[in-house]
C-alpha cells in the first residue's frame, strides 16, 4: 500500500471535516469540492435518513447548512485501507454543539464510514459516506 495513496485519502477526508464544520455555520458549499457528482453517490445521514445521487445528497447538505446548527466536528481516529482504485476509511469523532448560555457544550461521539475513489483527473472524491451515532462502553 502506498504512503502516498493514504496520504492523499487523508487529505480529503480532512478537508471534508473542514466542510462540514463549514457547513455546520451555514455554508454547503466546500462539501461539493470533496464529493463526486455522480449518480451512485450514497449517503446516511446522522439522521437516519439515506440518500442515492449527488443531487439527492447535496440537497440534504443544503438543508442542513440552511438550519444553521452551529458547534463543530473533531476527528478522534481515521483509519484508512485502500488499493489503487478504491479506498475506504474508518472514522471516530466528535460533535461539539452550541450550547446555551451557561450550560456546558453537548458533546456527541459518532463513526463515520466513507468510500472514495480518484476520478478522471486522478483526485480523490468521496462516493459514499455513513455516519452514525456511536455509543461507548
Amino acid at each position: 500500500m502506498s504512503d502516498a495513496t493514504e496520504d492523499a485519502v487523508k487529505a480529503v477526508l480532512e478537508r471534508f471535516h473542514d466542510a462540514v464544520n463549514e457547513m455546520l455555520r451555514g455554508n454547503p458549499e466546500p462539501v461539493s469540492e470533496v464529493f463526486e457528482h455522480s449518480d451512485d453517490v450514497v449517503y446516511v445521514s446522522p439522521f437516519g435518513a439515506t440518500f442515492k445521487g449527488w443531487n439527492a445528497t447535496y440537497e440534504d447538505w443544503r438543508h442542513q447548512a440552511e438550519t444553521h446548527i452551529g458547534g463543530g466536528i473533531e476527528a478522534q481516529s481515521i483509519d484508512v485501507m485502500h488499493s489503487a482504485d478504491m479506498a475506504i476509511v474508518m472514522c471516530s469523532l466528535y460533535s461539539v454543539s452550541q450550547a446555551e448560555i451557561g450550560e456546558p457544550p453537548s458533546i456527541q461521539p459518532f463513526r463515520t464510514v466513507s468510500g472514495l475513489r480518484p476520478d478522471a483527473q486522478g483526485q480523490w472524491k468521496i462516493f459514499m459516506h455513513h455516519v452514525d451515532h456511536f455509543m461507548q462502553a
